[in-house]
């Protein structure tokens, strides 16, 4: 996961993605890259389907929460608590 997360800093969202695909373990760290990457493509219903399913394996981690925020807004959605 740190090779997706330099990628993502470098934002080469696409080829994280890529990374992604490769990845086994469906968990909370995969769902918010995933998310993170899906935002910066511009992909904004996608990561808003992914940063929900990290919230929903996380639902304490409050970061989590305000990425979703991030991209309700962006969608011009209402925030959910």
């Amino acid at each position: 996961m740190a090779a997706v997360q330099s990628l993502i800093r470098e934002r080469k969202y696409g080829q994280a993605l890529e990374e992604l695909k490769i990845v086994e373990t469906r968990d909370r760290s995969y769902y918010s890259l995933r998310a993170s990457a899906l935002y910066g493509l511009g992909r904004l219903a996608e990561a808003l389907e992914s940063i929900e399913e990290a919230v929903r394996l996380d639902p304490l981690n409050q970061r989590l929460k305000d990425a979703r925020s991030q991209i309700q807004r962006r969608l011009r959605r209402p925030p959910e608590s």
